[in-house]
């Protein structure tokens, strides 16, 4: 179990602005977005079953 400085630190963290796990999701997000137009232009280069 957690200890309470523990959980008062989850809790602050959510109130700043969400979950480092939120974080991380969009920032993988943002990264497809920015890598999948590239994806297909370069399809033929990239080792992927098709």
């Amino acid at each position: 179990m957690m200890d309470k400085k523990e959980l008062n630190m989850m809790e602050m963290d959510m109130v700043a602005g969400g979950s480092w796990l939120d974080d991380l999701i969009d920032f993988g997000q943002d990264a497809v977005k920015e890598i999948a137009p590239y994806i297909e232009e370069y399809q033929e280069y990239l080792p992927l079953p098709r």
